[in-house]
C-alpha cells in the first residue's frame, strides 16, 4: 500500500510495518526504530558490526593494526553514496624506555572523535599506527589518520642513561614519561603533538623524588613519581594517564588510550600503573620488563628497570554510520501500535 506524503494512517496495534520514506517522529505515537542500509559500506578492509542504541541501528566499519613490523598499515573504505559518519582516530601507543636505573612509561597515541563528518561516495584510505615496540629507548608510536582527520602516535617514554643525568620524555598524542629528577622536577611539557582542540592527548606530569614517571593519556595528564613518607626512598613510580571511553565500535564502551606507568627504582618503593587499566604496568624489582599495553587500544607500555620497557599498542579507526547519515532517505519500522504516522520530507 502507498501513502502519499503528508496523509495519515492509522496502524494496528501489535503489528509490525516497514515504511520506505521519512518519517516525521513528532507526528508519532509509540516507538519508532530507524535503521541504514549496511551495503552502503562496500569495503572489505576493517569489521563491520551492525548494533542499536536506544532504538536506532547503526553500522561501524573498525580498522586495527595488524602488529606486524610496519608502523603504519592502511586500507581502504568505501562507500556507494554520500554519508555523514561519527568517525575516531586513535594512534599507536609510545613505547616504555629502558634504563640503567629507572625508566618512564609510554605516552597513549592521539586520540579524535569527531562527529558529523562528510564521507564522499568512492573510496578513502584508512592509516592505522603500530605501538612503539618494546626497546631499551622508548619508541614512538605510528600515526594514525582517516581523510582530513589525523592524530599522532604516543612519545616513547625516557630511558635513564645510567651516568647520573636525567632522561627526557618524548612529544607525541599524549607524551612518554620522565626518568629520574632534577633539583625542581622536570617540567610538564609534550603531548597534543597535532596542536588540536580539543586536546588528542596530555603531557606526562614531572619527576620529583627520583622516580619515573607515567606517559601522558588520551584522557589527562600522566602522574608524577610520588614520596610516601619522610623516608627518601619511599617513592612510588608515576601512574599512566587516564584512557577515554568509546562506543562507536560495538555499541558498548571500550576505554581507549591510557598511558604506560613508570619503573621501579633500585632502592625505591614501586612501579607505577598503567593508566585505566590499559596501559602497561612498570617493571619491578621481580620482573624489570616494562609490561607491554592492552592490544589495540593505542595505550603507552611500561617503563622498564634496567631492561626493555614494554611495547606500546597499536590505534584504532572506527567509522560509525546512523540513519540520519544517509543522503538517501533510511526505512523505519515501527514496532508498536502507532496512530496518525505522517510521511513527508525530512524537514
Amino acid at each position: 500500500m502507498t501513502v502519499a506524503a503528508d496523509d495519515s494512517f492509522t496502524f494496528a496495534e501489535n503489528e509490525d510495518y516497514t515504511v520506505e520514506g521519512w518519517v516525521k517522529t513528532d507526528q508519532v505515537v509509540g516507538t519508532v526504530m530507524s535503521e541504514v542500509d549496511a551495503s552502503i559500506i562496500t569495503s572489505s578492509d576493517g569489521t563491520q558490526r551492525e548494533y542499536e542504541i536506544d532504538g536506532v541501528n547503526y553500522v561501524s566499519q573498525t580498522f586495527t593494526h595488524p602488529n606486524t613490523n610496519d608502523m603504519t598499515t592502511s586500507f581502504s573504505f568505501t562507500v556507494s553514496e554520500t554519508v555523514v559518519a561519527d568517525v575516531m582516530v586513535l594512534a599507536g601507543g609510545g613505547g616504555g624506555g629502558g634504563g640503567y636505573y629507572n625508566s618512564g612509561g609510554g605516552g597513549a597515541g592521539g586520540l579524535r572523535q569527531i562527529t558529523g563528518h562528510t564521507i564522499t561516495a568512492g573510496t578513502h584510505i584508512v592509516t592505522v599506527g603500530n605501538g612503539g615496540s618494546s626497546s631499551h629507548t622508548g619508541v614512538n608510536g605510528g600515526n594514525s589518520s582517516f581523510m582530513t582527520i589525523s592524530a599522532t602516535g604516543g612519545g616513547g617514554g625516557a630511558t635513564h642513561p645510567g651516568t647520573g643525568s636525567n632522561g627526557h620524555d618524548q612529544d607525541g598524542g599524549s607524551a612518554g614519561g620522565s626518568s629520574q629528577r632534577n633539583s625542581s622536577g622536570y617540567p610538564t611539557s609534550g603531548g597534543n603533538a597535532g596542536d588540536y582542540d580539543p586536546p588528542e592527548g596530555y603531557f606526562s606530569g614531572p619527576a620529583w623524588w627520583g622516580g619515573a614517571t607515567g606517559g601522558g593519556g588520551a584522557g589527562g595528564v600522566g602522574y608524577p613519581d610520588t614520596q610516601l613518607s619522610t623516608n627518601a626512598a619511599d617513592v612510588v613510580a608515576g601512574h599512566g594517564g587516564p584512557g577515554v571511553e568509546n562506543n562507536w565500535s560495538t555499541g558498548t564502551n571500550i576505554m581507549y588510550g591510557g598511558g604506560g606507568g613508570g619503573s621501579f627504582r633500585s632502592g625505591y618503593s614501586l612501579q607505577g600503573s598503567g593508566g585505566s587499566g590499559i596501559g602497561g604496568d612498570g617493571g619491578d624489582s621481580g620482573n624489570g620488563y616494562g609490561r607491554n599495553a592492552t592490544a589495540d587500544t593505542g595505550s603507552g607500555g611500561g617503563g622498564g628497570w634496567h631492561l626493555n620497557g614494554g611495547a606500546g599498542s597499536g590505534g584504532v579507526v572506527v567509522i560509525r554510520l546512523s540513519p540520519s547519515a544517509v543522503d538517501s532517505p533510511p526505512k523505519s519500522i515501527i514496532t508498536t501500535g502507532t496512530t496518525g504516522l505522517k510521511l513527508g520530507s525530512s524537514g
